[in-house]
């Protein structure tokens, strides 16, 4: 979770039009940035104040640091935009597309990665918060999103590939007995943790055993994938 992004560029490293144009958004000119920790990107991820006091997260990349990531900074800013007010998300403060380099300028949100491995009350914390997500964005007030089950559903599909192709000597347990309950990947599927009646089935479960017969032996019944 908090490992640095070794590559990651930092904000003095931007070039001038750039820094400008994210000025000009903040309305004030940046005097203290602060290159964030995690994530995959070698763009800029910076906690940034201004000289009146103004604070606000900026992250910025080109085609150089890496050719697809510019156009994910135009659709994550394209997506934050449409946004309805009420949504708990950062707002999106403002966008720079010189055709080369995007930078987007959020709301700064004052808090810290969770520590690995994780404590319970972290857990709890950000396990609340995509509760509330889910909650506030469904059905997803924009609809020209695909769905993430759609969006990912290759990624999401291993396992249900491990079930239709086992690995060559592949041993399975009976399926009634708890070792089969535990270990066939079926019941780690994540088609289970994201039904909506059971937000908390399979890896998600932390309250309540989970009731569904196709995932409550996921975790030995207790649900304690996390």
């Amino acid at each position: 979770m908090r490992a640095q992004t070794r590559n990651r560029l930092r904000w003095a490293q931007l070039p001038p039009d750039v820094r400008s144009a994210v000025e000009r958004i903040l309305g004030d000119r940046v005097i203290e940035a602060v290159s964030q920790p995690g994530g995959y990107s070698p763009g800029t991820a910076d906690r940034v104040r201004t000289a009146n006091g103004r604070r606000a997260f900026v992250k910025a990349a080109s085609p150089a640091q890496n050719p697809d990531t510019p156009n994910m900074h135009r659709t994550e800013a394209r997506i934050t935009a449409a946004l309805p007010a009420y949504a708990p998300t950062p707002r999106l403060l403002g966008c720079h597309d010189d055709g080369h380099w995007v930078a987007l300028v959020f709301t700064d949100v004052d808090g810290r990665h969770p520590v690995t491995p994780w404590h319970g009350e972290e857990l709890d914390a950000v396990l609340d918060a995509l509760e509330q997500m889910a909650t506030a964005l469904t059905p997803s007030p924009l609809t020209e999103v695909p769905a993430i089950a759609d969006r990912l559903a290759d990624e999401f599909a291993g396992w249900r590939r491990i079930v239709d192709d086992p690995p060559p000597g592949t041993r399975r347990p009976p399926p009634g007995t708890d070792a089969g309950r535990q270990q066939h990947p079926r019941n780690c599927r994540l088609r289970a943790a994201t039904t909506p009646q059971h937000p908390r089935c399979c890896c998600n479960s932390r309250r309540r055993p989970c009731d569904r017969p196709d995932v409550a032996g996921a975790a030995g019944g207790g649900g304690k994938g996390l």
